[in-house]
């Protein structure tokens, strides 16, 4: 006979659907989690310089959308600003870097 569980080994239902949610989705694609919204599946894995940290999983156009306006900035000023730590660099490739998914 197998032993009953005890009810505290019981998973709470948020984390069995959660547990559920993540398993049914399993194999979409991973969505651009652009700042703006976007619904296209992503292409780039956005890394930040450090300290700053994190990733940022992105579709080619707001990758590429990204880039000019840092080039532009750079253009302008010889320098862009990290909007989450004010530092500033004079590439785009010191303050974030690209990575294909």
């Amino acid at each position: 006979m197998t032993p009953r569980p005890e009810t505290s080994d019981a998973v709470p239902a948020e984390t069995a659907d959660s547990f559920d949610a993540v398993v049914s989705a399993w194999a979409e694609p991973v969505r651009c989690e652009s700042a703006y919204g976007c619904k296209r599946p992503a292409s780039w894995l956005a890394l930040r310089h450090q300290p700053c940290g994190g990733h940022q999983p992105v579709c080619t156009f707001h990758y590429r959308k990204w880039v000019r306006a840092s080039l532009a900035r750079i253009g302008r000023s010889g320098r862009m600003r990290c909007i989450y730590c004010g530092q500033n660099f004079k590439t785009v490739e010191q303050c974030m870097c690209f990575r294909p998914l």
